[in-house]
């Protein structure tokens, strides 16, 4: 009834035991669910691919949305609405960073900067459009701290340029007057500029865009609306131009001051709608002489420009200590300090060119120039996203 098997079945049936525990061990693994359609089965492999994922997600973090980045990187789901906004707004994988940046686009954006943050013809279109063309993300940490640096850079021209007209005007006034009315202008533009801050962010971005943590700073990627800040821009400038109210203020009162302030306020949260073109546009309506109007827009600036300039340096901040937390150690060291410090003495000296020459052209009336010109900047920042891609 029980018949002998031969010696080498024997040896097969341990075999087979031996390996069903190791089989079942396997399935088990596989049994589990993962998102990839095709993942190695290697342990170190897969936790390797993860680990590179996650560190390029935290690297395109322009803005201290670390949640945000990693989900970037992650399948898409169909309940997922605000997936297909951030993908829209998403910077590319791969960007160049300051650290390997060569001197030729440090020079270049450090003279872009420099030129036309102090001409009405809104720098940051074209600082974004010249990162965009090099393969740069204009909200990296890197790119935020050389910003931070070419800022402080034109705001010290400002202040080598205007100081002696400023003084002339400080000492022929006793009472104070163009310095309580800059003061002024800056209150107005303090209150309602953190009030659109707070509209844009929590009605129109999380509310309607389905962020889940907005900063009003994921529209200074928004190629479009800066296209069509610039184009607004040009029209005002191009309006003023031919409908200039007689200059007879030689000074500033509070009235225009406080209209000033406000069209200030709306300039901060839309790149492209230019600063100093709006606020010198504004004088000029309200009859303020040309001369006036340029000292008392870049007076503005000199107190509104540290704010935003912190406001920035806390953004840096807020990415370096989630960097530390996420085991990338510091995003901008010394690979960035360098840079920053050699495009701020750039920037310094392409502001003060800009400035002779700004001073020039409103003295000799052409200030509809540059209206023509942010005319023609907003079809090519439209153009560069539409049809180029940018």
């Amino acid at each position: 009834m029980f018949q002998g098997r031969p010696a080498e079945d024997h040896e097969n049936d341990g075999h087979r035991r031996h390996q069903r525990p190791l089989q079942a061990q396997r399935q088990k693994g596989a049994d589990k669910p993962d998102n990839c359609s095709e993942v190695p089965r290697m342990a170190d492999v897969l936790i390797r691919a993860g680990h590179d994922q996650m560190m390029s997600a935290l690297r395109l973090n322009a803005h201290g949305r670390t949640e945000e980045a990693i989900d970037r990187h992650r399948p898409p789901t169909q309940s997922s609405p605000a997936s297909s906004t951030d993908r829209q707004c998403a910077a590319p994988r791969e960007i160049a960073t300051l650290g390997v940046m060569n001197f030729f686009a440090l020079v270049l954006l450090a003279v872009i900067q420099g030129v036309t943050e102090l001409l009405p013809v809104s720098s940051s279109a074209h600082v974004i459009m010249a990162e965009r063309l090099m393969g740069l993300d204009p909200g990296a940490p890197d790119m935020t701290f050389l910003l931070v640096m070419l800022h402080t850079g034109t705001m010290g021209a400002v202040l080598v340029y205007f100081w002696p007209r400023w003084r002339q005007l400080l000492v022929a006034d006793p009472r104070f007057s163009f310095l309580k009315m800059v003061v002024l202008a800056t209150a107005w533009t303090g209150v309602l500029g953190l009030g659109l801050k707070v509209v844009i962010e929590k009605l129109m971005l999380e509310r309607i865009g389905g962020y889940a943590h907005a900063e009003v700073e994921q529209l200074f990627r928004n190629l479009p609306l800066i296209g069509l800040s610039v184009f607004a821009v040009g029209l005002v400038i191009l309006m003023v131009e031919q409908h200039e109210a007689s200059a007879g203020h030689t000074q500033v009162n509070g009235r225009q001051a406080t209209l000033i302030g406000i069209v200030q306020a709306l300039c901060l949260p839309f790149r492209g709608f230019s600063r100093s073109g709006a606020t010198i546009s504004t004088a000029l309506r309200c009859g303020v002489s040309r001369s006036l109007a340029e000292d008392f827009s870049f007076a503005l600036a000199v107190l509104v420009t540290p704010p935003v300039v912190a406001l920035e340096l806390q953004r840096l901040w807020h990415a370096q200590t989630e960097a530390v937390v996420g085991g990338m150690g510091m995003v901008t060291g010394l690979s960035g300090l360098i840079p920053g410090v050699v495009g701020m003495a750039l920037s310094f000296g392409a502001g003060l060119v800009a400035l002779h020459w700004l001073s020039a052209v409103l003295e000799q009336g052409r200030w509809r120039y540059f209206g023509y010109y942010c005319l023609v900047a907003s079809a090519v920042v439209l153009l560069g996203h539409f049809v180029w891609g940018l």
